[in-house]
C-alpha cells in the first residue's frame, strides 16, 4: 500500500490509530516518570480495549474490501504495532497518554470505516477528522529531531499528525492556499481540496488553485494542475474527475483513485480501503 494511503489509519505504527501530539495540560493526561511500570501496564490495558473496539468497528469494511475478517488477528496486530510501542514510549517518558481522546478517535474511525474505499476528496476529509480527533498518545520529540517510532513524535493540535521518517520526526498537515509545499512523493504534507502543489523536483512551490473541471490543461501526462482527485486528459486536454476505482483503462496514475496505473496493461490498481489487510486479517508472524 502506498504511503499516501498508509498514513490514513493506523498502518504506520500509532500515528493515527491512537494518534500522537505534543503534550498539553489535561486532567486525563498521563505523563509518568521514566520507567513507571504501573503506568505502562495501564496504558497497555487501555489500548488493548481500544484495539478490540477499533477492530469491531472495522469488520464491515474488512468484509467489503477483503471478503474476510479475523477479529483475533486484528486485535493482535493492533496490540503489537500500536499498543506495546505506545505503552513503552509513555513509560519511558517519550509520550503521554490522554484518555479523554479515546471516544472522539473511535468515532472518527467509525465514520472512516463507513466510507471504506474513499476517493481523494474523501481521503482528505478523513485525514482531517482522524488527525484532529486521534490525540491519545502525545509524543514529545519535536520535528527534525531523531526518532525510532512514530509514537514519540510530537505535533500541534488540530489537523496534523507526525511520523518518524528516516529516523527523523516529521509533521504532516493539510496545507492551505499560498503555503509552501514539498514535492508530492512519500510521506509529506499535501494541499487541501481545490489546490495543487506547484513544487517540482527542480524548484520549490506553493499550494495554488486547481484548474476547474472541464477547463483546458496541457495534455501532458501527470500534469498536476487539475489537482489530486482529477487528471488532465491527454486526448482532449481537459481536466476530468478521477473515478476509476480499479480496472481498465488508464494512461497515468492520476486517472486512478489508487494513483497506480499499470502503463503496460493500462489498468488501474484497486483503490485501497481505509483498513489494511493486516488490520482485517492479522499480520503474518
Amino acid at each position: 500500500m502506498s504511503v499516501v494511503w498508509k498514513e490514513l489509519v493506523w498502518g504506520v505504527a500509532s500515528a493515527l490509530a491512537l494518534g500522537c501530539a505534543s503534550a498539553s495540560d489535561s486532567p486525563a493526561l498521563v505523563a509518568p516518570a521514566p520507567g513507571d511500570t504501573a503506568v505502562h501496564d495501564r496504558v497497555l490495558s487501555a489500548c488493548t480495549e481500544f484495539a478490540a473496539r477499533l477492530c469491531a468497528s472495522s469488520e464491515s469494511c474488512c468484509d467489503r474490501a477483503y471478503g474476510a475478517f479475523d477479529e483475533q488477528g486484528c486485535e493482535a496486530t493492533v496490540i503489537a504495532d500500536v499498543c506495546r510501542p505506545g505503552a513503552d514510549a509513555v513509560a519511558s517518558g517519550f509520550a503521554s497518554y490522554d484518555d479523554s481522546a479515546v471516544e472522539p478517535c473511535l468515532a472518527a474511525h467509525a465514520e472512516a470505516n463507513a466510507v471504506c474505499v474513499p476517493t481523494w476528496q474523501q481521503n482528505l476529509q478523513i485525514r482531517k477528522s482522524l488527525w484532529s480527533a486521534c490525540k491519545v498518545l502525545r509524543g514529545t520529540t519535536e520535528a527534525g529531531k531523531g526518532c525510532s517510532s512514530d509514537v514519540t513524535c510530537a505535533e500541534g493540535d488540530g489537523e496534523q499528525t507526525a511520523l518518524c521518517v528516516a529516523g527523523m520526526c516529521r509533521v504532516l498537515s493539510v496545507l492551505h492556499e499560498g503555503d509552501a509545499c514539498p514535492f508530492q512523493s512519500g510521506a509529506v504534507s499535501t494541499c487541501d481540496a481545490g489546490l495543487f502543489c506547484t513544487t517540482t523536483m527542480d524548484a520549490p512551490g506553493v499550494c495554488s488553485p486547481v484548474l476547474p473541471l472541464g477547463s483546458a490543461c496541457s495534455g501532458v501526462l501527470a500534469d498536476p494542475s487539475c489537482g489530486f482527485g482529477n487528471y488532465c486528459d491527454s486526448d482532449d486536454r481537459t481536466c476530468k474527475e478521477t473515478v476509476n476505482l480499479g480496472g481498465p483503462s488508464c494512461k497515468q496514475g492520476l486517472e486512478c483513485v489508487s494513483f497506480d496505473c499499470d502503463r503496460t496493461t493500462q489498468i488501474c490498481a484497486p483503490a485501497p480501503a481505509i483498513v489494511s489487510s493486516d488490520e482485517c486479517l492479522g499480520s503474518t508472524p
